[in-house]
């Protein structure tokens, strides 16, 4: 039996432009903050919530979110 991979979603802030389209898709993961910058509602996500993360990733239109290992260290300032 295979542990389901956890994850994270991650931002390139100097690409993230506040449209909101992720929080609008996915808001149980993720809200804008008062500067309109996402902010993630959970460090790492279990792999039910996937396809959820998925979408919101879609949506970005200027593709400012990823989906990666909860392993994985990530730094976008």
């Amino acid at each position: 039996m295979t542990v389901p991979e956890r994850f994270r979603l991650s931002v390139d802030r100097a690409r993230c432009e506040g449209h909101g389209m992720c929080e609008q898709v996915a808001p149980g993961l993720i809200h804008l903050d008062d500067n309109a910058e996402p902010v993630f509602d959970l460090d790492d996500m279990e792999a039910a919530l996937r396809p959820l993360a998925e979408l919101a990733v879609q949506s970005c239109p200027v593709a400012a979110l990823n989906i990666c290992s909860a392993s994985q260290t990530i730094s976008h300032e």
